[in-house]
């Protein structure tokens, strides 16, 4: 950040504002969405399903303020060894080497340019033209996946049932992940998912589909804040929060 832009914004926020670039609106409506409903729920665990390189570590810990657990899953070697070290610094950060999903595998990934777009889906035409040469299959490698319900027991001294934030950001793959945490879903009460509007991997659910299966496992829409638009200011993906506030604390299933 430029010295202006910083003199700038301790200006502003010292009269009770906040100066924010447009493009990051989403990230401070998400951030303020997140901060009263983890403090709503007494959220003491977060689960980041897709960790990357912990944007969303660090997005919690310096945006939200969210000072509990944050348990990473990251399956690419290059990225899950630099959190393991990161991890180090942060005592309530624990990292998991390896994907989640229906059911235990080796499974090959598409590695992309831009990591953050790697997925076990390949590209489908939307992608590419969307977001070009990011996109772009740079290596394909096997990676381990496994089951949520197959890890409760290593984590279950971290997480307390109905405190429990599950991110998922799997790039088209976070139906799989839910289908393999029918156990440990009821211990969830709210989760985060990427929808789909213009579906950029071949074979990846549409947001409707998305919607549909979680809401017959009892999740309710809570915000929708979208992440990235095409030429035509139509939505490609947007974040959308849902929670499980019905489920009484006698329903939840043991590990």
């Amino acid at each position: 950040m430029r010295p202006l832009q910083r003199l700038a914004k301790r200006a502003v926020r010292g009269i009770g504002y906040e100066l924010v670039s447009p493009r990051n609106l989403w990230r401070v409506a998400l951030a303020t969405h997140l901060r009263s409903l983890l403090g709503l729920y007494e959220i003491g665990a977060v689960l980041d399903v897709g960790a990357n390189k912990g944007q969303y570590r660090d997005f919690l810990r310096t945006e939200v303020g969210f000072q509990g657990w944050i348990i990473s899953f990251e399956p690419l070697p290059s990225l899950s060894q630099s959190l393991l070290e990161r991890a180090q610094q942060d005592k309530y950060w624990l990292v998991f080497p390896f994907a989640l999903g229906a059911q235990p595998q080796r499974r090959p990934i598409h590695v992309t340019q831009h990591s953050v777009f790697s997925s076990f889906l390949p590209p489908g035409d939307s992608g590419p033209a969307l977001f070009g040469q990011q996109m772009t299959v740079s290596a394909t490698e096997p990676v381990e996946v496994r089951r949520l319900d197959d890890v409760m027991g290593e984590i279950a001294d971290k997480v307390e049932p109905g405190h429990i934030y599950l991110k998922l950001d799997t790039q088209g793959f976070d139906l799989d992940v839910v289908e393999g945490a029918k156990a440990f879903l009821p211990w969830v009460r709210a989760l985060q998912t990427e929808l789909a509007f213009i579906p950029i991997y071949l074979g990846m659910p549409t947001y409707e589909q998305t919607l549909r299966v979680l809401a017959d496992k009892g999740f309710e829409v809570s915000g929708f804040f979208p992440v990235n638009f095409d030429d035509h200011l139509r939505v490609i993906e947007a974040d959308c929060v849902l929670v499980n506030a019905p489920r009484a604390a006698t329903q939840l299933t043991s590990a």
